[in-house]
This record gives structure tokens, sequence and C-alpha cells, in this order.
């Protein structure tokens, strides 16, 4: 003979609350513990401060400006904290076996898209053979401005200008790009062969 089935009642309206409630404490459960699991990604304009112990990452972009000095800002132990990530370009004006001339225009550079609404920090030159002193301009064509007060200068014997005075200063109000910017380089002095610039923004 076939097994007969035990039969089961249905369940009350109490016991299906009963299961939901279960269910949901479950969930919170989770939401509450630490880890990749817990992590939700911010769009927003301002960063809203998720519940203890979740992780929130705010990318720095056209769509989100939680902060303007940081690639990304961590919600972490009630507070938010900034990973100051950034991107770095190095631009190759003349070959390693090319004499360095004076002129504007030397090299004109697009911003690319993973910098846009970023904000020049970092600028940096050197050379592969050394000369006299070598001074370098910068300028954004597409927004006609300027982007230094403080030109880029590799003294005459050095191959890099970290090692020369004055050090090259940023115009903080011009510093911000757009993707597309045509930045143009300058020489205003020549020295040298194999001129590179390093561009860095945060």
């Amino acid at each position: 003979m076939p097994r007969r089935r035990k039969s089961v009642a249905p369940l009350t309206e109490i016991e299906v609350l009963r299961k939901e409630i279960a269910a949901l404490r479950r969930e919170i459960t989770q939401i509450r513990q630490p880890g990749p699991s817990s992590m939700q990604t911010d769009n927003h304009l301002k960063a809203i401060d998720p519940i203890q112990g979740q992780t929130i990452l705010s990318h720095r972009g056209r769509h989100s400006r939680t902060n303007a000095k940081s690639g990304f800002t961590v919600y972490h132990d009630g507070k938010h904290r900034n990973l100051n990530t950034g991107a770095y370009y190095i631009i190759k004006v003349f070959a390693d076996d090319e004499i360095i001339s004076v002129g504007d225009k030397a090299f004109q550079w697009a911003v690319p898209e993973d910098v846009d609404l970023l904000q020049l920090e970092v600028v940096e030159a050197f050379i592969t053979t050394t000369g006299a002193t070598c001074i370098v301009d910068l300028h954004n064509v597409t927004q006609n401005v300027p982007l230094l007060s403080t030109k880029i200068t590799i003294t005459g014997g050095q191959l890099h200008s970290h090692a020369s005075t004055p050090l090259p200063v940023v115009i903080t109000a011009n510093a911000e790009v757009d993707f597309r910017d045509q930045i143009r380089i300058d020489v205003d002095s020549a020295g040298g062969m194999g001129l590179g610039v390093i561009l860095g923004f945060l």
C-alpha cells in the first residue's frame, strides 16, 4: 500500500506573520554585519550616513561630490574617511633623442574622462639628457586660463623638476578640468633632450 501523507494544517495568519518577522530579522542581522555583503555605493550629491556596520564608497565625479579632494570616501565607524586616490599621466613632449626647443604648443593633450571634474594637483617635468635650464608652462586652451602661477623649472644639470627651485604652483581657481579639455604645454626655456611632463589629478 502506498504510504499515506501526513495531513498538514494550513498556517494561521499569526504563524505567517511570525515567519515573515523572523525572515526580516535575519535580513537585518546580515545587513548589520560588516564586510563586502553589506557594502553599498553612493551616487548622490551628498553622502547619506549608512547604519552602523555598513561601509559606503563614493567616487568623486560628475554624479557624486562627497569630497572634492578624494577619489573615494569611505564611511566607517561613524565617520566619513578619505582615501586619497588620484590619476597620474606621463606625457612625453620630446623623444629621448630629440633636442627640446622653445615655443608654445610643444604638445597639446586632451583630458580623459576618468579625471572629469578633478583638480590638477601635481605638476612635474623631467628630461633624459641634461642641458641648460628648462622652463615649462601649462595652459587650459578650452577654458582659456593659465594653470600655473609658478612655472615648472628643471635647473641646468638636473634631470627632474623636483630638485629645482622654485617648485611649480598650480592656480587653484583654474585647477578643475573637464573631460575633453585641451591642455597646452609650452616651453619657455629649453635645455637638454627628451622632455616629459607629469600631471596628477585628485
